[in-house]
């Protein structure tokens, strides 16, 4: 006996050609997705490029700044002058100093500053102030200059100013 046919051909090109524009649509839909991607991508990475060319050109300023400062530290660095584990002055001599300091020939004058200093590993004091008349001025420079020995004692600026005051500033070296 004869079996019937049956001719299972259309409906499997069917399901092929719809599996087929399955397949197109779900690449279709993948490459849409990566171009999506890629096309984001580039976006954020321009984004992220132009922020970084500003705030690289915010921090050249800043650099220059930091290794000028750091040049500066350098310089200082080597300036630096270690401190000394000796006292510079004896108790004795910063006795005999600040007796002399408190006993300068003022009449009208004043001394207005007075700071202790170390150049050249020689310590010295510079002494700043007025003197109303010239007289009281050569009181002064002569009793400096006996009581600290003249050759440590050095004028180092003198300027007469408007009210008949006279500007001085004595360097006086240490022994």
């Amino acid at each position: 006996m004869l079996k019937p046919f049956i001719n299972l051909l259309p409906w499997r090109e069917k399901r092929h050609i719809q599996q087929c524009q399955r397949c197109y649509w779900q690449l279709l839909g993948f490459f849409t997705l990566v171009g999506g991607i890629v096309f984001i991508n580039s976006l954020f990475n321009g984004y992220f490029q132009r922020n970084i060319a500003t705030e690289q050109k915010q921090l050249h300023p800043i650099k220059d700044k930091l290794a000028q400062q750091t040049q500066q530290l350098s310089q200082q660095q080597k300036r630096y002058i270690a401190p000394q584990s000796q006292p510079l002055l004896s108790a004795v001599q910063t006795q005999e100093i600040l007796q002399i300091l408190t006993a300068l020939p003022f009449q009208q004058g004043a001394l207005e500053d007075c700071q202790f200093l170390l150049s050249e590993q020689k310590p010295y004091f510079q002494l700043q102030g007025y003197a109303h008349t010239q007289d009281e001025f050569e009181q002064l420079h002569q009793y400096l200059n006996a009581q600290l020995k003249a050759e440590n004692v050095q004028l180092s600026q003198f300027m007469p100013k408007q009210n008949q005051q006279l500007q001085f500033e004595f360097r006086v070296a240490l022994p």
